[in-house]
């Protein structure tokens, strides 16, 4: 008889709020969950929005035929699975170490990008679709503190290069003979 007489005590308790409180009380509740619930959604958007460096290896005979085709066709697959181009550019060509997919010359392009990592399977996924692209590396720069570097290194490209002099040797006799020399001693 005194557990019912306990539950009745509760519910009168309960029965005892005007309807104002009690919509007080849920609208507070809401707004807790809401804004809790919001604040990991927004806290999980931003700390998942990587930089990653992307490594395709592209037919080069199709980027021979269309080079602006093949370049927009992979800028599109990154910006369709919600990523942000930060840098984009052929980087060279040359001949494959063996044959993958049957070609012996690959395109070389890199990226660096900022995505979900939500996101980076489906991209992944979807260059292995694309048929110009013979092989795919996507790389998570693990240190924040680096990426505008890289992708100032990566907008100058080989061009960095082109006016450095490499330092003046001697000959090889002249090499040679000191290394004999020094035998002979």
């Amino acid at each position: 008889m005194e557990a019912v007489g306990r539950n009745y005590a509760r519910f009168e308790f309960i029965l005892s709020f005007t309807l104002r409180e009690v919509f007080i009380i849920r609208y507070s509740l809401f707004i807790i969950h809401y804004s809790v619930v919001s604040f990991f959604i927004f806290r999980s958007r931003i700390l998942a929005l990587n930089v990653y460096d992307g490594l395709f290896i592209l037919d080069s005979g199709r980027y021979a035929r269309d080079p602006e085709g093949v370049a927009a066709q992979v800028n599109k697959l990154v910006t369709d699975a919600g990523g942000e181009i930060l840098v984009s550019r052929q980087w060279e060509e040359r001949r494959l170490a063996y044959p993958i997919k049957g070609q012996r010359k690959g395109l070389y392009w890199l990226m660096y990008f900022r995505l979900d990592s939500a996101n980076v399977a489906e991209l992944k996924h979807q260059f292995r679709l694309y048929d110009v692209c013979i092989r795919d590396n996507i790389i998570k720069i693990a240190d924040p503190r680096i990426v505008d570097e890289l992708v100032k290194h990566a907008e100058v490209g080989p061009a960095v290069f082109q006016d450095r002099q490499l330092p003046e040797t001697e000959d090889e006799e002249t090499i040679v003979e000191d290394y004999e020399e020094e035998d002979e001693e």
